[in-house]
């Protein structure tokens, strides 16, 4: 007899393996008839197929695909493209078809304070997070100065309630903040971090988007489980059932998740959840 978890599995390999464009990516939206294949999308289908111990569709073809994400003189469309394809590739355990050092170094030469920046606070921050683990991943150091440059903007960010992100301190950018001063061996201030941790606790979501508000996601749900792992923090057992239970509410008729209950799937949320029912240690995903 077939498991309700075993079923559940069953058909968000089908959903996801659903999305695999005739290119060999994959695009969440192709199911209305637009065939965009995309790195992002690419690199969440693909974790999500090695979450759920799946054969890989197509498995050269993707390879080939997300290696022509690299220009042709080493380079990228950007820094996030870089971080996708790397990612996706070490989930294959494969290469680059060229050394991605070159690029990245570039990359933390051209890193400037955020007031100079033209991305949003959170966009910023997570562009930061993907370049620095990349950087790490590949064995690129980061010298003093870049060092500082990235400290100094993560750090603009902080609020005075413990949480980083502006306007507002939120989980998503406080988690991102945290794992940016962890990468890069710095202190992160833990008593104050785990105060808005707490407060950012609910029964029904896990943990909502800010403390006191009420909306939440699997992105937010996702960030208070690895801001827990982060801090060395045990997750309350209130917070780790509500967390479940939230993933288990964003299903939809087709086996993939949306990021809230009744939202569209789409591959980010579906690794998101899957990580979040699967109990990884969420300190170790990428971003």
């Amino acid at each position: 007899m077939v498991s309700a978890a075993q079923s559940l599995f069953a058909a968000c390999e089908s959903y996801v393996t659903s999305r695999q464009c005739p290119d060999a990516g994959f695009c969440f939206y192709r199911a209305w008839g637009v065939e965009e294949s995309n790195p992002a999308d690419t690199c969440a289908a693909i974790a999500s197929l090695r979450l759920l111990s799946a054969d890989i569709p197509r498995r050269d073809a993707v390879v080939r695909w997300l290696r022509a994400t690299q220009l042709a003189d080493g380079r990228f469309p950007s820094p996030t493209v870089a971080w996708y394809a790397l990612d996706a590739l070490r989930h294959l355990d494969e290469v680059l078809r060229a050394d991605p050092r070159p690029y990245l170094h570039e990359c933390v030469a051209r890193l400037v304070p955020w007031l100079d920046a033209d991305l949003s606070p959170s966009a910023a921050l997570l562009e930061l997070a993907r370049l620095v683990e990349s950087c790490l991943g590949e064995g690129v150091a980061l010298a003093s100065a870049a060092r500082d440059i990235a400290a100094s903007n993560v750090r603009s960010l902080r609020s005075g309630n413990g949480g980083y992100g502006r306007p507002q301190p939120n989980l998503i950018d406080t988690d991102c903040a945290v794992a940016v001063l962890f990468m890069l061996d710095l202190p992160a201030a833990d008593g104050p971090l785990r105060e808005f941790l707490s407060r950012c606790e609910d029964p029904e979501q896990g943990f909502r988007l800010v403390p006191d508000g009420s909306g939440g996601s699997l992105a937010s749900t996702r960030a208070g489980l690895r801001l827990c792992t982060h801090l060395g923090a045990q997750v309350p057992a209130r917070a780790a059932a509500g967390s479940r239970r939230f993933a288990l509410a964003c299903r939809t008729s087709n086996g993939g998740f949306g990021r809230s209950p009744g939202a569209i799937p789409t591959l980010d949320d579906t690794r998101f959840a899957l990580e979040i029912l699967l109990d990884q240690n969420l300190a170790t995903q990428r971003r």
